[in-house]
Protein backbone atom coordinates (compact mmCIF):
# COMPACT_ATOMS: atom_id res chain seq x y z
CA UNK A 1 0.00 0.00 0.00
CA UNK A 2 1.84 3.36 -1.34
CA UNK A 3 0.77 6.61 -0.05
CA UNK A 4 1.03 9.72 -2.39
CA UNK A 5 1.90 13.11 -1.55
CA UNK A 6 0.49 15.83 -4.27
CA UNK A 7 1.42 18.66 -1.88
CA UNK A 8 1.53 22.06 -3.36
CA UNK A 9 2.56 25.87 -2.24
CA UNK A 10 -0.75 27.77 -3.84
CA UNK A 11 -1.13 31.64 -3.70
CA UNK A 12 -4.13 33.32 -4.25
CA UNK A 13 -3.72 36.37 -7.11
CA UNK A 14 -5.97 39.04 -7.47
CA UNK A 15 -7.89 38.10 -10.69
CA UNK A 16 -8.49 34.94 -9.35
CA UNK A 17 -11.58 33.93 -6.65
CA UNK A 18 -11.32 29.74 -6.99
CA UNK A 19 -11.38 26.68 -4.48
CA UNK A 20 -8.86 25.20 -5.88
CA UNK A 21 -6.65 28.02 -4.70
CA UNK A 22 -7.28 26.64 -0.87
CA UNK A 23 -8.32 23.09 -1.44
CA UNK A 24 -7.60 20.30 0.11
CA UNK A 25 -9.22 16.45 -1.51
CA UNK A 26 -8.01 13.22 -0.10
CA UNK A 27 -8.45 10.41 -2.22
CA UNK A 28 -8.61 6.90 -0.72
CA UNK A 29 -8.81 3.44 -2.67
CA UNK A 30 -9.12 -0.02 -1.24
CA UNK A 31 -10.05 -3.54 -2.08
CA UNK A 32 -13.77 -2.52 -2.70
CA UNK A 33 -14.09 1.08 -3.48
CA UNK A 34 -12.42 4.96 -3.96
CA UNK A 35 -12.86 7.51 -1.82
CA UNK A 36 -12.87 11.08 -2.24
CA UNK A 37 -13.43 13.55 0.31
CA UNK A 38 -13.03 17.75 0.19
CA UNK A 39 -13.21 20.90 2.27
CA UNK A 40 -15.96 23.01 0.99
CA UNK A 41 -14.26 26.68 1.68
CA UNK A 42 -14.32 29.30 -0.35
CA UNK A 43 -11.35 31.85 0.54
CA UNK A 44 -9.74 34.82 -0.55
CA UNK A 45 -5.91 35.45 -0.40
CA UNK A 46 -6.14 36.47 3.58
CA UNK A 47 -8.17 33.12 4.37
CA UNK A 48 -11.23 35.58 4.46
CA UNK A 49 -14.59 33.32 4.13
CA UNK A 50 -16.27 33.76 0.50
CA UNK A 51 -19.33 31.45 0.82
CA UNK A 52 -18.82 27.59 0.13
CA UNK A 53 -18.93 25.45 -2.51
CA UNK A 54 -18.94 21.34 -3.83
CA UNK A 55 -15.50 20.64 -4.54
CA UNK A 56 -16.36 17.26 -6.22
CA UNK A 57 -18.56 17.80 -9.54
CA UNK A 58 -20.22 15.50 -11.55
CA UNK A 59 -19.33 15.48 -15.43
CA UNK A 60 -21.23 12.15 -16.44
CA UNK A 61 -20.53 8.85 -15.49
CA UNK A 62 -17.46 10.66 -14.03
CA UNK A 63 -16.27 12.78 -11.21
CA UNK A 64 -13.98 15.71 -10.79
CA UNK A 65 -11.87 18.22 -8.73
CA UNK A 66 -8.87 19.72 -8.64
CA UNK A 67 -5.90 22.13 -6.96
CA UNK A 68 -4.09 24.19 -7.76
CA UNK A 69 -4.88 27.27 -10.61
CA UNK A 70 -8.18 26.76 -11.45
CA UNK A 71 -9.97 29.72 -12.82
CA UNK A 72 -8.89 33.05 -13.76
CA UNK A 73 -11.76 35.33 -14.96
CA UNK A 74 -9.69 38.09 -16.10
CA UNK A 75 -7.04 36.69 -18.30
CA UNK A 76 -9.16 33.54 -19.58
CA UNK A 77 -8.63 30.09 -17.82
CA UNK A 78 -11.10 27.90 -16.22
CA UNK A 79 -10.17 23.75 -16.06
CA UNK A 80 -13.64 23.17 -14.48
CA UNK A 81 -15.15 23.95 -18.02
CA UNK A 82 -12.08 22.01 -20.11
CA UNK A 83 -13.23 19.09 -17.97
CA UNK A 84 -16.68 19.41 -18.85
CA UNK A 85 -15.99 20.15 -22.24
CA UNK A 86 -13.91 16.76 -22.89
CA UNK A 87 -15.43 14.13 -20.11
CA UNK A 88 -19.06 14.93 -21.03
CA UNK A 89 -18.57 14.08 -24.24
CA UNK A 90 -19.26 10.43 -26.35
CA UNK A 91 -16.35 9.31 -26.87
CA UNK A 92 -13.76 6.45 -24.81
CA UNK A 93 -12.35 7.35 -21.60
CA UNK A 94 -8.90 6.83 -22.42
CA UNK A 95 -9.80 9.53 -25.52
CA UNK A 96 -10.82 11.96 -23.17
CA UNK A 97 -7.95 11.38 -21.03
CA UNK A 98 -5.26 12.33 -23.22
CA UNK A 99 -7.86 14.96 -25.27
CA UNK A 100 -7.91 16.28 -21.83
CA UNK A 101 -4.39 16.63 -21.07
CA UNK A 102 -3.63 18.09 -24.38
CA UNK A 103 -6.30 20.63 -24.01
CA UNK A 104 -4.94 21.70 -20.52
CA UNK A 105 -1.06 21.97 -21.99
CA UNK A 106 -2.74 24.21 -24.73
CA UNK A 107 -4.74 26.41 -22.64
CA UNK A 108 -2.60 26.62 -20.15
CA UNK A 109 0.46 27.39 -22.15
CA UNK A 110 -1.90 30.41 -24.10
CA UNK A 111 -2.77 31.60 -20.58
CA UNK A 112 1.04 31.73 -19.82
CA UNK A 113 1.69 34.21 -23.27
CA UNK A 114 -1.00 36.38 -21.94
CA UNK A 115 -0.08 37.17 -17.95
CA UNK A 116 3.78 36.73 -18.37
CA UNK A 117 3.91 40.71 -19.36
CA UNK A 118 0.24 41.86 -17.58
CA UNK A 119 1.16 39.91 -14.45
CA UNK A 120 4.46 38.82 -14.13
CA UNK A 121 4.65 38.54 -10.59
CA UNK A 122 1.98 35.23 -11.32
CA UNK A 123 3.63 34.21 -14.28
CA UNK A 124 7.19 33.94 -12.30
CA UNK A 125 5.30 31.82 -9.75
CA UNK A 126 3.80 29.68 -11.89
CA UNK A 127 7.65 29.39 -13.95
CA UNK A 128 9.00 28.26 -10.66
CA UNK A 129 6.41 25.88 -9.80
CA UNK A 130 4.64 27.13 -6.97
CA UNK A 131 1.67 27.49 -8.58
CA UNK A 132 0.74 24.26 -10.07
CA UNK A 133 -2.40 22.49 -11.15
CA UNK A 134 -3.84 18.95 -10.00
CA UNK A 135 -7.06 17.31 -10.90
CA UNK A 136 -8.48 13.83 -10.46
CA UNK A 137 -11.14 12.02 -12.64
CA UNK A 138 -13.04 8.75 -10.52
CA UNK A 139 -15.40 6.81 -12.14
CA UNK A 140 -16.19 2.90 -12.32
CA UNK A 141 -15.34 0.81 -15.45
CA UNK A 142 -17.13 -3.04 -16.03
CA UNK A 143 -17.42 -2.62 -11.81
CA UNK A 144 -13.95 -1.73 -11.16
CA UNK A 145 -13.83 1.95 -9.05
CA UNK A 146 -11.14 3.69 -10.47
CA UNK A 147 -9.44 7.61 -10.24
CA UNK A 148 -6.57 8.93 -11.69
CA UNK A 149 -5.00 11.79 -11.24
CA UNK A 150 -2.91 14.74 -13.60
CA UNK A 151 -0.50 17.19 -11.89
CA UNK A 152 0.32 19.80 -14.44
CA UNK A 153 3.89 21.69 -14.15
CA UNK A 154 5.40 24.57 -16.03
CA UNK A 155 8.85 23.52 -17.25
CA UNK A 156 11.19 25.08 -20.27
CA UNK A 157 11.52 23.39 -23.49
CA UNK A 158 14.58 22.83 -25.04
CA UNK A 159 13.73 25.93 -27.37
CA UNK A 160 13.32 28.32 -24.59
CA UNK A 161 9.39 28.14 -24.45
CA UNK A 162 7.70 27.32 -21.63
CA UNK A 163 5.42 24.10 -21.44
CA UNK A 164 2.90 22.45 -18.74
CA UNK A 165 4.17 18.81 -17.91
CA UNK A 166 1.54 16.80 -16.82
CA UNK A 167 2.45 13.48 -14.35
CA UNK A 168 0.12 10.28 -14.52
CA UNK A 169 -0.93 8.71 -11.97
CA UNK A 170 -3.73 5.66 -11.78
CA UNK A 171 -5.14 3.12 -9.62
CA UNK A 172 -5.22 0.33 -10.28
CA UNK A 173 -2.72 0.39 -12.69
CA UNK A 174 0.53 2.54 -10.50
CA UNK A 175 -0.70 1.61 -7.23
CA UNK A 176 0.51 -1.36 -5.23
CA UNK A 177 -2.64 -3.89 -4.46
CA UNK A 178 -4.85 -1.43 -5.67
CA UNK A 179 -4.55 0.48 -2.39
CA UNK A 180 -3.31 3.85 -2.13
CA UNK A 181 -4.01 7.20 -0.28
CA UNK A 182 -3.48 10.42 -2.55
CA UNK A 183 -3.34 13.70 -1.50
CA UNK A 184 -4.23 17.10 -2.82
CA UNK A 185 -4.00 21.00 -2.43
CA UNK A 186 -3.49 22.22 1.14
CA UNK A 187 -1.95 19.22 2.93
CA UNK A 188 1.02 20.91 5.03
CA UNK A 189 -0.46 19.83 8.38
CA UNK A 190 -1.71 16.85 7.29
CA UNK A 191 1.01 15.00 5.36
CA UNK A 192 3.09 14.87 8.98
CA UNK A 193 0.95 12.30 10.04
CA UNK A 194 -0.40 10.14 7.60
CA UNK A 195 2.06 7.69 7.83
CA UNK A 196 0.84 6.30 11.03
CA UNK A 197 -2.89 6.01 9.57
CA UNK A 198 -1.51 4.39 6.42
CA UNK A 199 -3.03 0.54 7.23
CA UNK A 200 -5.74 2.74 9.62
CA UNK A 201 -6.90 4.12 6.43
CA UNK A 202 -7.67 1.22 4.59
CA UNK A 203 -10.06 -0.12 7.11
CA UNK A 204 -12.05 3.28 7.86
CA UNK A 205 -11.46 5.88 4.92
CA UNK A 206 -14.60 7.79 5.48
CA UNK A 207 -13.04 8.14 9.17
CA UNK A 208 -9.47 8.97 7.79
CA UNK A 209 -10.37 11.20 5.19
CA UNK A 210 -12.40 13.24 7.89
CA UNK A 211 -9.19 12.94 10.48
CA UNK A 212 -7.22 14.63 8.08
CA UNK A 213 -9.11 17.15 6.51
CA UNK A 214 -10.51 18.22 9.97
CA UNK A 215 -6.37 18.54 11.26
CA UNK A 216 -6.25 20.96 7.62
CA UNK A 217 -8.99 22.97 9.05
CA UNK A 218 -8.00 23.83 12.39
CA UNK A 219 -4.45 24.70 11.28
CA UNK A 220 -5.19 26.63 7.95
CA UNK A 221 -7.62 29.08 7.72
CA UNK A 222 -8.29 28.91 3.99
CA UNK A 223 -9.42 25.17 4.32
CA UNK A 224 -13.19 24.97 5.75
CA UNK A 225 -16.12 22.91 6.19
CA UNK A 226 -18.46 20.92 5.43
CA UNK A 227 -16.45 18.12 4.61
CA UNK A 228 -17.73 16.20 1.48
CA UNK A 229 -17.23 12.50 0.78
CA UNK A 230 -18.10 10.74 -1.97
CA UNK A 231 -17.86 6.93 -2.47
CA UNK A 232 -17.63 5.06 -5.80
CA UNK A 233 -18.04 1.52 -4.84
CA UNK A 234 -18.38 -1.73 -7.65
CA UNK A 235 -22.27 -1.30 -8.13
CA UNK A 236 -23.31 2.37 -6.63
CA UNK A 237 -21.82 5.68 -5.99
CA UNK A 238 -23.01 7.14 -2.60
CA UNK A 239 -22.29 10.54 -0.88
CA UNK A 240 -20.79 9.21 2.70
CA UNK A 241 -21.16 12.65 3.47
CA UNK A 242 -23.21 15.05 1.56
CA UNK A 243 -23.60 18.68 1.18
CA UNK A 244 -26.68 20.31 -0.64
CA UNK A 245 -24.22 22.61 -3.39
CA UNK A 246 -23.31 18.71 -4.34
CA UNK A 247 -24.53 17.08 -6.95
CA UNK A 248 -26.89 13.81 -7.17
CA UNK A 249 -25.06 10.54 -7.36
Amino acid sequence: MKILYWVTVLLIFSAVVDSGMATTIVIIRNDSAVYIGADSRLADEHGQSLGRECKIIKIGDYYFAHAGLGMDSLYGFNIQKIAFDIFSSNNLFAYKLDTFISHVDSECTAYLDRIENKRPDIYARIVNGRINIETVVAGREEGIPFFKVIKFSAATAEHGALIYTPVRYSCPGDCEGGKVVAMMGQMENSEKIVDDWAYSMMRNPAKAINFLINREIENNKKVGPPITILKIGRKETTWLQHDELCPDE
